[in-house]
C-alpha cells in the first residue's frame, strides 16, 4: 500500500517549490508576445497554477480531512468573491471579455479564479510560523534582485527592458506606476520580520532591505498613490505600537509623534503653493494632488464614467474588464485636452470605481468584504488571545507580542495595497502578491492542520492511475488555456513582423494565425486590422497584395460585429479602411459613412470619429456637411486644438484661405500637437502671408526642432526683424549661416 506521510511529505514540498517558483513571475518578459510584459507573466503563473493545484488535488486524495481548506468566514467570502464575478460577466456587456480579458490586460474571471485557488494553496502549504518567516525570506531575496534591475536601469541607458536613463524606471514590470505597488509589499513584509526578529543582525538586514525599497519608490517617483501608502504605513506602525505599548508613557509618546506629524501634513497641505514645499521629496508631490490638471483630470473624468455606469447598472456592474465599453459610451470630450492616448482608457484608474462599475453593489461588498472580513477575523482573533492560547494556532510558542505584531502589519499591508490603488488599477505583480497576502491571512485564521488519519488507502497502482489522470487533464487544461493563448500572442507579432516586409507573405500569415480557436480571437483581428490600417493609402494603386490584406482584414472586421463585437473602435477602423479603399474605388464611401454613423451612436461624443468622418464626406464633394459636422465637434470642446485644425482641412478644400487662416490661428493657440513638417511649415507660409510675425516666431521653432534648415533660421530672423526685436534676428541670421554659408552673398 501507498505509504501516505512520505507522500504527503513529498507533494507539500513540491508544492512549497511551486508557490516560491511564482515568485519569479514580474520578471517573465516574452518579446517576442504581444504586450510582452503582460502575457508572459500570466501565462506563466496560470501554467504554474494548475499544475500546483494538480499536486494539492493529490493531496486531498490522499487525506482529505487533513489537507482540505478550513472553514473560516474569509474562505466562504472568497467563495462569494469568485461567484460574484461570474456574475457579474453573465449580465455584463460582454461575456468574453469579461471572463478571458485579453491581451492587454489579461485578468478576466478565469484568471482571478487562478489566484483564488493560488491563495487557498498558500494557506496549506505555510501553516507554522517558521514556514510563514521562510517563505517571506525568499520573497524578500527576489525583490531584491528587483532591485537590482532597477538600479541597473538607472545608471545606464538601454540595460535590460528599459532605454531610458534618469527617468521613470519601470523594472521587469513594463510600466513605472507599477514599482511602488510592487515594493509596497516587500518594505513592510520586512518590517514585520525586522520587528519580530529577536537577532540584531537580521533586524539590521530587515530594516535595510525596507528602507532601500520604500528608497526606490519614493525616488523613482512611481506613483502618487504609492507615495501616500509608504506615509499611511509609517504613520499606522506608530500609531499601532503606541496604542498597544504596556506602559503609558510609550503610549504617550506615541501618540504625541503621531499628532506631531499630522500638524506638520496639515502645515504642508495649507503651504502646498510654495515652491519649498513644492520641492520637499514626496511631501511636495503628495499635497499637491490635483483633479483639476494633468492625469489627475483624466482621472477625474474616468471616475466620473464609472459612477454613471454604477448609477445605471448598481447591481451586477457591466462585467470584470467592460469599463472601456462604458468609456466610449459616455465619453467626455474634455479627455482629449491631454493627448489621444488619454482618450481610450479601459480602467478607472481607482479600485474604487473599478469594483463599482464593473461588479456593481455585489462585486464592490465582495470585493472589499474580502479587506473587511480578513481584518475583522484576524482582530477578533488577536483579541481573544487565540493565536497565543489555541494549540491550532500558527504562532503557538512565540512570543504574546507575535499576535500583536502580525495584527499591526497585515493591516498595513492590506490597507496600503487598497490606498494605492484608489491612484491607479492592478497588474500581475501586484495580483500574485495580494493573493500570497491573504493565502497567509488564510493560514493565520485556519491554524495548524490537524494530524488526521486518512480515510481511504490506495495501492500504488491506484494512486499513480490517479495522478495520471490529473496531469492528462493538466495538459489539456494547459494547452487550451497557456500554450494556446502564447502561440496566438508570439504568432500575431509574428504576422506582423512579415507583412511589413511582404504583404502578400504577411497576408498568408495572418490567415493561418487567425485560423486558431481561442478566446483571444478579437484581439488577434484587432492587431492585424490597425497593423494593416496604418499603411499609406497611396500604396493601393501601386501594390495589389496590399489591396488584397485590407480587403481581408476588412472582412474580418465585418465577421467580429457579426459574432457581436461592440467595440467602437472596430466601427472607426471600418470607415477608416473603407474611406481607404474609396481613394481607388468610391463605392465604398456611402458603406463608411454607414460605419461612422454607427461608431458615433456607441460613443456619441468622440472627436476622432469625426475628424475621419469629415474627410469621407469631402471626398463625396459634401464640404457642407464636413463644415456643419465639425463645427459641431468644436462645440464638444472648444479648447480641443485638433477640432480647428480639421475644420481648416475642409476649408482648404473649399477655397476659402481666410478661414483656413483663422482656425490654423486658432489651433496654435491651443497647444496643437503638430503631427509633420509639412503641417508646420503649409502654416508658417499662412502666417507669412497675412503678415502675423508673432505666429511665424511661435511656428519655426517647432519647425527647426524637426528639421534644422537656413531657410527656416532666415524666417524667423526677417520675422524677429520686422517687430523690432534685432538682438534675436541677429542671432537667426547667424544661425542661417552657419547651416549655409554663402546664403547672404
Amino acid at each position: 500500500m501507498l505509504n501516505y506521510k512520505k507522500a504527503e511529505k513529498l507533494l507539500l514540498i513540491i508544492l512549497e517549490a511551486l508557490i516560491y517558483l511564482s515568485f519569479l513571475m514580474p520578471f517573465v518578459f516574452i518579446s517576442k508576445s504581444i504586450f510582452p510584459f503582460i502575457v508572459g507573466k500570466i501565462l506563466y503563473f496560470q501554467g504554474l497554477t494548475q499544475f500546483m493545484a494538480v499536486v494539492y488535488l493529490l493531496l486531498l486524495v490522499i487525506n482529505f480531512k487533513k489537507f482540505r481548506p478550513r472553514k473560516t468566514l474569509l474562505l466562504y467570502w472568497f467563495g462569494f468573491y469568485a461567484l460574484s464575478l461570474l456574475v457579474s460577466a453573465i449580465f455584463g456587456v460582454d461575456f468574453r471579455r469579461a471572463f478571458w480579458s485579453n491581451f492587454e490586460r489579461m485578468t478576466g474571471v478565469f484568471v482571478v479564479w487562478h489566484f483564488i485557488a493560488y491563495a487557498i494553496m498558500v494557506s496549506i502549504v505555510f501553516d507554522t510560523w517558521p514556514k510563514i518567516k521562510r517563505v517571506l525570506n525568499v520573497l524578500l531575496a527576489v525583490s531584491l534582485l528587483q532591485a537590482l534591475v532597477v538600479a541597473a536601469q538607472y545608471t545606464k541607458e538601454g540595460v535590460y527592458l528599459y532605454s531610458n536613463i534618469g527617468g521613470r524606471v519601470w523594472g521587469t514590470l513594463g510600466n513605472s506606476i507599477y514599482i511602488g505597488s510592487y515594493f509596497l509589499f516587500h518594505i513592510f513584509f520586512a518590517l514585520l520580520l525586522a520587528f519580530k526578529e529577536k537577532k540584531q543582525i537580521w533586524q539590521i538586514i530587515y530594516l535595510s532591505i525596507a528602507i532601500l525599497e520604500a528608497f526606490i519608490i519614493l525616488y523613482s517617483r512611481s506613483s502618487r498613490g504609492a507615495d501616500i501608502a509608504v506615509l499611511f504605513g509609517i504613520l499606522t506602525i506608530i500609531f499601532g505600537y503606541a496604542i498597544f505599548a504596556k506602559t503609558k508613557n510609550i503610549r504617550r509618546v506615541g501618540i504625541g509623534v503621531l499628532l506631531a506629524g499630522i500638524i506638520i501634513l496639515g502645515f504642508f497641505i495649507v503651504f502646498k503653493n510654495t515652491e519649498t514645499v513644492k520641492n520637499i521629496p514626496v511631501i511636495g508631490s503628495v499635497v499637491n494632488i490635483s483633479l483639476e490638471e494633468g492625469t489627475g483630470k483624466t482621472r477625474a473624468i474616468a471616475w466620473e464614467i464609472a459612477w454613471q455606469t454604477f448609477k445605471e447598472r448598481p447591481i451586477s456592474g457591466i462585467g470584470l474588464e467592460n469599463f472601456y465599453y462604458t468609456f466610449n459610451k459616455h465619453y467626455n470630450p474634455e479627455s482629449l485636452l491631454h493627448s489621444y492616448y488619454e482618450t481610450w482608457f479601459d480602467r478607472s484608474h481607482s479600485i474604487l470605481f473599478d469594483t463599482l462599475s464593473m461588479g456593481g453593489i455585489i462585486g464592490f461588498l465582495a470585493y472589499f468584504g474580502l479587506y473587511a472580513v480578513g481584518g475583522a477575523s484576524l482582530f477578533v482573533a488577536w483579541r481573544r488571545k487565540l493565536f497565543d492560547k489555541t494549540k491550532k494556532s500558527i504562532l503557538i510558542g512565540q512570543d504574546t507580542e507575535v499576535g500583536q505584531h502580525v495584527v499591526i502589519f497585515f493591516f498595513i499591508i492590506f490597507s496600503i495595497y487598497i490606498i494605492q490603488n484608489l491612484f491607479v488599477f492592478e497588474h500581475p505583480a501586484s495580483y500574485l502578491l495580494i493573493y500570497f497576502s491573504f493565502g497567509l491571512l488564510l493560514a493565520l485564521l485556519s491554524g495548524k492542520r490537524e494530524n488526521a488519519e486518512p480515510k481511504y488507502e490506495f495501492s500504488y497502482s491506484a494512486f499513480f492511475a490517479i495522478a495520471g489522470l490529473l496531469l492528462v487533464l493538466f495538459f489539456i487544461l494547459l494547452f487550451g488555456t497557456t500554450i494556446k493563448t502564447y502561440k496566438a500572442a508570439t504568432g500575431i507579432i509574428r504576422a506582423e513582423s512579415i507583412f511589413v516586409k511582404n504583404y502578400k507573405v504577411g497576408l498568408d500569415a495572418y490567415k493561418e494565425i487567425l485560423s486558431m480557436k481561442t478566446p483571444f480571437i478579437f484581439d488577434m483581428r484587432s492587431s492585424m486590422i490597425k497593423r494593416m490600417a496604418r499603411v499609406n493609402d497611396n500604396i493601393l494603386t501601386t501594390n495589389p497584395d496590399y489591396k488584397s490584406a485590407l480587403l481581408f482584414a476588412r472582412e474580418k472586421l465585418l465577421e467580429q460585429i457579426e459574432e457581436g463585437g461592440k467595440d467602437v473602435y472596430d466601427y472607426l477602423l471600418l470607415g477608416q479602411i473603407d474611406t481607404l479603399l474609396a481613394s481607388v474605388e468610391p463605392k465604398y464611401l456611402n458603406s463608411a459613412e454607414d460605419f461612422f454613423t454607427k461608431a458615433s451612436e456607441l460613443s456619441p461624443k468622440r472627436q476622432q470619429i469625426y475628424y475621419t468622418w469629415a474627410k469621407t464626406k469631402l471626398m463625396k464633394g459634401d464640404a457642407l456637411g464636413a463644415e456643419k459636422m465639425l463645427k459641431e465637434v468644436v462645440e464638444f470642446e472648444p479648447k480641443a486644438a485638433e477640432s480647428y485644425w480639421y475644420l481648416a482641412l475642409v476649408y482648404e478644400k473649399t477655397g476659402d484661405e481666410q478661414k483656413i487662416w483663422e482656425n490654423i490661428k486658432k489651433a496654435i493657440d491651443r497647444n496643437y500637437s503638430w503631427k509633420s513638417l509639412n503641417e508646420l511649415l503649409y502654416s508658417i507660409n499662412l502666417a507669412e502671408k497675412y503678415k502675423e510675425d508673432e505666429y511665424v516666431i511661435k511656428l519655426c521653432p517647432s519647425a527647426i526642432e524637426q528639421s534644422p534648415s537656413a531657410d527656416l533660421y532666415l524666417r524667423l530672423g526677417m520675422a524677429y526683424q520686422r517687430i523690432g526685436e534685432k538682438e534675436k534676428a541677429a542671432e537667426a541670421f547667424m544661425q542661417a549661416q552657419k547651416l549655409n554659408p554663402d546664403l547672404f552673398k
